[in-house]
């Protein structure tokens, strides 16, 4: 279950696509997943939405030299949120503190990519 996903790319892929709205992916479950955990690759803070529902928000600080990777189990209520057939996640990013600026950290600079990845705790 990966609707969007960033393993295989190089840090640079990120500054090549910025999102600075809303980006939404739809994907099919045969089934619902005990665990989900939500990866999110790249500097900033989005807000991570299933199927129109508010499920995680989520920050990554710039780090020079790599592209900074945060990991979060989804709550029980998230999970709800997911059914069999088609989802949605929508990725809203947010505004950076202190507002619009010019040059680096301007929601214009956002680059990030999110994923959802059934999580097996025994493995």
């Amino acid at each position: 279950m990966v609707p969007m996903n960033a393993v295989d790319q190089p840090a640079d892929a990120f500054k090549k696509h910025p999102i600075s709205t809303p980006v939404e992916r739809s994907f099919n479950l045969d089934k619902i997943p005990a665990n989900v955990v939500v990866r999110m690759d790249g500097a900033g803070s989005a807000r991570i939405y299933l199927n129109g529902q508010l499920v995680k928000e989520m920050t990554n600080n710039d780090r020079a030299g790599y592209v900074p990777v945060s990991l979060a189990l989804l709550s029980p209520d998230a999970l709800k949120r997911l059914r069999p057939g088609g989802n949605i996640l929508k990725v809203e990013p947010k505004p950076q503190a202190g507002g619009k600026k010019k040059g680096k950290g301007t929601s214009e600079d956002l680059s990030l990519d999110v994923g959802l990845f059934e999580f097996d705790p025994g493995q």
